[in-house]
Parts: structure tokens; C-alpha cells; sequence
């Protein structure tokens, strides 16, 4: 039988089952299973369901639709932008008989969990979420409805409707004192990888010592760039105002070798870098671990030598999580052990592994539930207890059974909610080793309109009311927020994007600088600086808060971060594109203030031995590569020297001079 007579007699049988198909598929959704909302509705959409109801199920990969779970589609006409201070307000109701589990995809029912069910395995009467289409976009939501234990007479009851941003109720909040002025920030200086057409979203890591680490990304699959400076205080090349960075070339880039590429060896998509909190046995310096994302997984490795040469795992963490992966983070508990925090994709898992080789493997992955995305990990250095945070406000918190023990299971606590959400960009959270028994754990996040800090002093089984960070008339729109913890209680330091304006294509963009010695009070003080030049606008645009899936500009990309060197001064890495098309990833270090360790920064001059680039000096600086922001004569717009193309080959100057 040729295959034209086979497919002639099986198209009948293909239809029929197509069929079947379609009935049993439709069966599976809601009734009614859709609705439509526009920018300018105020109808309620309701909907009933109809799924049998058993057997119980925990978890929604679990789950079979139309028997133990269903689907109610929701259709947002327009354009993201259409929804400005507009929520989307998603909720069901049940008797006290039943548990069910509200999820939400964008898309498809497969698609990118916008809500992970936040009521867990607990019975109660109701769940909801509110939804901000103007930075998740418009389009198909998808209320996915997981039949927990329920009484299979006793269906839920589902709406959602469109309500005013405006119109939301602020929680209650701490007071706070806010002081400008005081903090000084030595010039911006530009970190332009040769002939990068971007590098941004920076990683940003000082070591104990004075090592201070930058890499940013080019974009998978063109790998990561790394920078190295010497803070380290009575050094012959210590730069306090970081003129001179040393390119260390990519730690991570494109491979022709299809087994790297399938396993991790090629990155680009996001970087993290992690440093310990002592001198390892036998080494000179302190080591440096370093993740770069592909999608298909995680490439891990390290340095002994200050980022002069790399060892990689050359595997990736394939041994040990779940292929498919977005979103690392790092972060060391004392000299040799790194904890990576990641998600999967389609559904969002969170992963959690440990390395005790200085974050080159990692051992097997353990999970702390589901998410739509992860912000930063921290490990509490006197306890071994980590926290990882999660663009849903909440905390995961993992306790060892031992000293010297990874936690085997984490326990997700709530930390923060808002009107407006907490996800704009990620939620960081960060514990100080602060001397108390817990540590002090705080999480900062932005609402669009405020940066945000709330603390827990038992590991986040309850928290503070919030406190704004950012000085109230100042900026209208605060995102991307990032901080890091001094040694006493309540000393913070935390940086962000602002604008006076709406984000929107009138915004005008710079980054400030939040220092508080007192932040877990009940009425904290906030002195405030700019971080960048009064005249350094560092964005003309609007930004996006949707990461890949953001509707606005994206040259900023995602997130920039703070450190601090052994003098407590902070250590800003931050994305900048008003010097070129696309964003490049720009530096500054704090010359004057308040130092996070107590007291003030203390005001040393460059080591005798700092070298220039060729051709520069401190008054003429306009060979440097890349060139100094602003230029000798105030200049913001300034051409990258030493970066010659001659039919796509790249001239660039060799820089041996500049090696440390």
C-alpha cells in the first residue's frame, strides 16, 4: 500500500479523533470558558467551575484539566500602554468546604506564569490577584484552577473586572526623615568592552579585601564581560575613583562546540558574580564565582587569580537542575560554599544548588515551589540560613538541620504586597549579619512610583510596615531598586532608577543613592544623593519592567546593583545609553558620606603606582578607552576611542600596560 492510499484511509479516522479532541478539550474549561475586556470596561466577567473535582491534587503540573482542574481565558484588547493606572483584579470564591488554587499564564495555559498560587494547601473562602497590564502587556490571560480538595458539589466562583490604580487604598507605612546632600560620587566612568555593541545589566561585587569585580552582558549567545578594580586600601593601584578598569576579557562566550552550547558553555543572557567572606586555605587571593545563563541551562565557574583566568564546570549544572532555565543568582556562605537560585521555564519551578568547590559544581537541585520570576539569594553568614526572594513578594527561607548543612526544604513566607504590585523590576532580599541572633532580613522593591523597604528580625515570619525610600516630590517613577547590608543594625544602602516624570517617552532618567544608618526603626532617616552628574541624564525613554516580554525600551535591560568596599563606600555599576544607541555599563564609587560600616568614608588618594591608560593622563583624558563621562570640557556626548573597524575586522589597541 503506497502512503497516499494509507493517508487516503486514515483521514477519516484522523477527523473523528480531531473531534473527539476539540469535545473533550472544550469540556475542559470553565463555564462560560472566555471573556473579553477593553481598556475602557467596567463590567464584570464571571464564570463558574465545572471540573469533576477529585482526586486531590498539590500541585498544578499535577493537575488534569476537566478532572481535577479548569480553564477561564481572559482577553485584554489594545495595547499595554492602554492599561496606564489600570489593574487587572482576578478572584474566586469558595465555601470553607474546599481548597482550590488560583493560577495565572500569560498566552496559553502553558505559557509564563504571571501568578503562582498563593494560597497554597491552606482551606479558605477566597484568592485573587491584581494584575498591571501596563508592564505585563495585553493580550490572553489564562486562570488556570486547581481542584486542591474540594467537595466536588461545591464549585468556585470566579470574576475579574478592570479597577483604578488610582483608586487603591495605600497600606499603612513607617514615617521617615530624608536628608539631601552630603554624598559625593567620583565621576562616571564608562566600561565599553571592545567592540561590544552592549554590555549592560551589571553585576557588581567587592571582596573583603578591595577586589572589585563588574561584568556585564553582550546578549546570549556573544558571552559576558568582566572588569576588574583595586579597591584595596593601602594598595599601590588603589583607584577610589575607578578611572582605571581592567578588562578581563569574557569568562563566558560563544563556542562553535554544540556540547557547550546544549550544556551551558555559552552565555550571555544574564551574569552573577558572588565573592566569599574570608581567604580560602592556600590561596593568595579570595576566590570569585561567576554564572552566565544560556537558556538550555547555567554555566558556572570561578577564579583564583582576581579574574585573570577562569576554571568553568564543563557541564553546566545539567547534572544537577532542570534543563530550561532563567534567572540566576549566587551569593557564598564563608570561604568555599555557593548557593545558585534560578527558575525553570513553563512551569516556573524555583531551584536551589550548593557548591563546595568555590561555585564551580553544584550538587543536586531542591525546590521552594513555583514562581513567575526570583530575585536575589543571600545566606546569613553566622547561621547558614538562606533567603531568596520572589517577584510575588514573597521569601523563601531555608534552615540547616547542622552547622555546615544545606537546608533540605524551604518554607515560603509572604513579605510584601502592594496595589500596584512588587515586581518592577525584582524583589531583592538581603539579610545582614548585623550582630543579632537572625540577622536583620530585609526585601526592597519599587511600585512604579516608590522604593520600598520592609524588615523581619525572625526570619520573616513577620514583618515591618514599609517605609518609602526615595524622597517624596522628587521622582514621580522609581524602579529597578538593588541594596546591600552593613554590619550594625539597620544600615542599608540601596540605589535605583528615578525620573520626575511619568515612565513614559518624556521620562528623563538618573540614579540615586539611598544610605540609611537606621532603617529597621520605626522612623528611619534617609540621606539621599544622585548618583550620576547633575547635568548626566542617563536615559531619555521609557523602561521596560516585562523583561524579553516588555512592550518598552529594554536598553537599560533588567537591573544594576550595589556594593561595598572595605572602607563601607558603595561601589554603583549601573546601564547607561546616552552615549550610544544601546545601553554600556557605566561605574561610580562614593568619594564623601557616610560610610555603611559607621563613621565616614575616609578620603585616600590614588596609590602611586596607578597607572593610566596610554596616552591619558588626569587632566587629558580624551584617548582613554572608553572615554571618561563627562569629557575635559564637560562634554556628555563623547566618541569611544581605540575601537576601529576596517571591513568588519576590529583595530583595537593592545592594552598590556593595563594588565594587574
Amino acid at each position: 500500500m503506497n502512503r497516499k492510499i494509507r493517508m487516503k484511509k486514515l483521514l477519516p479516522i484522523l477527523i473523528a479523533l480531531s473531534s473527539v479532541l476539540a469535545l473533550s478539550t472544550s469540556s475542559f474549561a470553565a463555564t462560560p470558558n472566555q471573556g473579553t475586556l477593553n481598556p475602557g470596561s467596567t463590567n464584570t466577567l464571571q464564570w463558574v467551575g465545572d471540573a469533576l473535582g477529585g482526586p486531590a491534587i498539590t500541585s498544578e503540573t499535577a493537575c488534569q484539566d476537566g478532572i481535577n482542574c479548569d480553564v477561564f481565558t481572559i482577553h485584554l484588547t489594545g495595547n499595554a500602554s492602554d492599561y496606564a493606572g489600570k489593574q487587572l483584579l482576578i478572584k474566586i470564591t469558595f465555601s470553607m468546604l474546599s481548597d482550590y488554587d488560583l493560577y495565572v499564564h500569560k498566552d496559553s495555559v502553558s505559557g509564563k506564569v504571571v501568578y503562582p498560587a498563593g494560597n497554597g494547601s491552606q482551606p479558605g473562602t477566597t484568592e485573587q490577584v491584581v494584575i498591571n497590564p501596563a508592564t505585563s502587556g495585553a493580550g490572553d490571560y489564562v486562570v488556570h484552577i486547581v481542584y486542591a480538595d474540594v467537595v466536588p458539589t461545591d464549585q468556585y466562583h470566579g470574576t475579574a473586572n478592570l479597577v483604578s490604580a488610582a483608586t487603591a487604598t495605600p497600606p499603612p507605612m513607617r514615617t521617615a526623615t530624608y536628608i539631601s546632600g552630603g554624598i559625593a560620587f567620583s565621576e562616571s566612568v564608562p566600561l565599553k568592552a571592545p567592540v561590544a555593541l552592549r554590555d549592560g545589566e551589571p553585576s557588581n561585587r567587592t571582596d573583603f579585601l578591595g577586589n572589585a569585580y563588574v561584568g556585564a552582558i553582550r546578549g546570549f549567545p556573544a558571552g559576558v564581560d568582566l572588569w576588574y578594580f583595586d579597591l584595596k586600601p593601602g594598595s599601590p593601584s588603589f583607584d577610589p575613583n575607578m578611572r582605571v578598569p581592567f578588562y578581563r576579557g569574557q569568562p563566558d562566550a560563544f563556542s562553535p562546540a554544540a556540547s557547550e552550547v546544549e550544556l551551558g558553555g555559552d552565555g550571555g543572557g544574564d551574569i552573577d558574580l558572588a565573592v566569599p567572606f574570608g581567604l580560602p586555605t592556600g590561596q593568595t587571593d579570595p576566590t570569585l564565582a561567576f554564572s552566565s545563563l544560556i537558556a538550555a541551562n547555567v554555566s558556572t565557574g570561578n577564579s583564583i587569580d582576581r579574574g585573570n583566568t577562569f576554571q568553568k564546570n564543563p557541564v553546566g549544572n545539567g547534572t544537577g537542575g532542570i534543563i530550561v532555565d532563567d534567572r540566576q543568582w549566587e551569593e557564598f556562605l564563608g570561604t568555599n560554599s555557593v548557593y545558585l537560585w534560578y527558575r525553570t521555564l513553563q512551569p516556573a519551578v524555583t531551584q536551589v544548588q550548593r557548591s563546595d568547590d568555590g561555585g564551580k559544581t553544584f550538587g543536586p537541585a531542591i525546590t521552594a515551589g513555583t514562581t513567575t520570576q526570583v530575585g536575589p539569594i543571600d545566606v546569613h553568614q553566622a547561621t547558614g540560613v538562606v533567603y531568596a526572594g520572589t517577584s510575588q513578594g514573597t521569601v523563601a527561607v531555608g534552615v540547616p538541620a547542622g552547622a555546615g548543612l544545606p537546608p533540605a526544604s524551604y518554607t515560603v513566607r509572604n513579605a510584601a504586597t502592594d496595589p500596584n504590585g512588587v515586581a518592577h523590576l525584582f524583589f531583592v532580599t538581603k539579610v545582614a549579619d548585623d550582630g543579632t541572633p537572625n540577622g536583620t532580613v530585609y526585601v526592597c522593591y519599587s511600585n512604579d512610583s516608590q522604593i520600598l523597604l520592609k524588615h523581619s528580625t525572625n526570619q520573616g515570619q513577620t514583618w515591618s510596615l514599609p517605609v518609602q525610600v526615595n524622597k517624596p516630590g522628587v521622582t514621580a517613577s522609581n524602579v529597578f531598586p538593588w541594596m546591600e547590608t552593613g554590619p550594625t543594625p539597620g544600615s542599608v544602602g540601596i540605589v535605583w532608577y528615578g525620573a520626575p516624570q511619568p515612565n513614559d517617552d518624556t521620562a528623563e532618567w538618573k540614579v540615586y543613592y539611598a544610605f540609611s544608618g537606621d532603617a529597621s526603626s520605626t522612623a528611619p532617616t534617609f540621606r539621599i544623593a544622585e548618583v550620576t552628574e547633575p547635568e548626566h541624564v542617563i536615559h531619555a525613554a521609557n523602561i521596560s519592567e516585562g523583561g524579553l516580554t516588555g512592550a518598552n525600551n529594554r536598553n537599560l535591560i533588567d537591573y544594576f546593583q550595589v556594593s561595598f568596599d572595605p572602607n563601607g563606600a558603595a561601589v554603583i555599576a549601573y546601564t547607561d545609553d546616552h552615549n550610544d544607541y544601546d545601553g554600556h555599563t557605566y561605574v561610580a564609587r562614593q568619594l564623601t558620606g557616610p560610610s555603611v560600616k559607621g563613621g565616614s568614608v575616609p578620603a585616600f588618594p590614588e596609590g602611586a603606582a596607578l597607572r593610566l591608560p596610554n596616552g591619558t593622563s588626569s587632566v587629558a583624558v580624551e584617548d582613554t578607552f572608553p572615554p571618561r563621562v563627562p569629557g575635559v570640557n564637560g562634554e556628555q556626548v563623547t566618541d569611544y576611542g581605540l575601537d576601529l573597524q576596517e571591513g568588519n575586522i576590529p583595530r583595537i589597541k593592545a592594552a598590556d600596560d593595563l594588565i594587574a
